[in-house]
């Protein structure tokens, strides 16, 4: 009886390993437009590196395609150099995540978002918004160009983590990652208080005044 009882709680414990075990992986990494991306490497572990060149800003999507796997993780690294062949200058870059819609219930999400990079941009808090765009969270980034915008013909690099659900044995899902450049959608600047737009005024008026006086 008590070797009954054993191999019972052996059998369970080892269920619970392998469901403990059991991990998503990257196996493909596409895009919506084939000719923007090349060199393509994923890792055994699923952590994915390429490079993406825009020759305009139409948003760019990646398409991940996910498997069940053994052992590993849930998370897995990319990184990204991103080449801006635009012809304008980008004022800021935007990810976005959008999730498998035969899924119903699972995510995909950026783990720890807030430390998430894009090189010699910033990233924008959670309360921050540009216009068009879902705050920054675990399913968006928003960065900003810091000092300066980035000019066309240069580069930046992304570093980011992605968290994907497990499909289980045997299946598969693809998410899709939208990447959209844009130029001009910078927070607005500082708009002067009226007292300092009245003394302004004034300084302008006496400034006419005077030159019409000169004149005379």
């Amino acid at each position: 009886m008590k070797l009954s009882y054993f191999l019972g709680a052996l059998a369970i414990g080892l269920a619970a390993s392998v469901t403990a075990n059991a991990a998503p992986i990257v196996t493909a990494v596409t895009a919506d437009n084939p000719a923007a991306i090349s060199g393509v490497t994923i890792s055994a572990q699923g952590d994915v590196s390429l490079t993406k060149t825009f020759s305009n800003t139409t948003p760019i999507t990646l398409i991940f395609t996910v498997a069940h796997t053994q052992g590993g993780g849930s998370k897995f690294a990319f990184n990204e150099t991103i080449l801006n062949n635009s012809g304008v200058a980008w004022s800021d870059f935007h990810f976005q995540i959008i999730e498998p819609t035969d899924a119903p219930g699972n995510g995909v999400v950026f783990t720890s978002f807030q430390q998430s990079t894009l090189t010699g941009f910033d990233l924008l808090g959670p309360s921050q918004t540009l216009p068009g765009f879902p705050q920054s969270g675990p399913r968006s980034l928003n960065f900003i160009a810091d000092p300066t915008s980035l000019p066309s013909g240069s580069s930046t690099l992304a570093s980011f983590d992605i968290s994907p659900f497990d499909p289980g044995e045997g299946n598969t899902y693809t998410f899709r990652l939208v990447q959209t450049p844009t130029f001009g959608n910078n927070p607005p600047v500082d708009v002067p208080e009226p007292a300092s737009m009245t003394i302004l005024g004034a300084g302008l008026l006496g400034l006419s005044r005077l030159a019409r006086r000169r004149r005379a």
